[in-house]
């Protein structure tokens, strides 16, 4: 699993540094709350981005299900921000793990 680093949404012209997804472990960023995460689909067909929710739902102890975003061939997709309450891990992480890695790139701004 691989660290992103987050990279600042500024005003001025932002060239945003994009990485391939680690395939099957997925990557995580340290989420305060305020982080978007960019992905860009080149690939020949749509791909989904499963980000994690340790989180537990009321006192029940049951578990919420991890959120499932489908990104469509050629699209860019921004989503987030994350609320620290339902997508940080015990290391204040958010986790994603992508269905295919080749010809994705993502990016997390905040």
């Amino acid at each position: 699993m691989a660290d992103i680093t987050i990279q600042p949404a500024i005003r001025d012209d932002n060239d945003l540094t994009f990485i391939t997804p680690t395939a099957v472990t997925g990557d995580q960023f340290v989420n305060t709350g305020s982080q978007y995460i960019v992905v860009h689909n080149d690939s020949a067909g749509a791909v989904t981005m499963t980000v994690t929710t340790p989180a537990l739902a009321d006192n029940d102890d049951l578990e919420i299900e991890d959120r499932v975003i489908t990104i469509g061939i050629g699209d860019i997709s921004i989503t987030g921000p994350w609320p620290r309450d339902l997508y940080n891990d015990e290391d204040r992480k958010v986790t994603m793990v992508f269905s295919a890695v080749t010809d994705i790139k993502l990016a997390v701004i905040e």
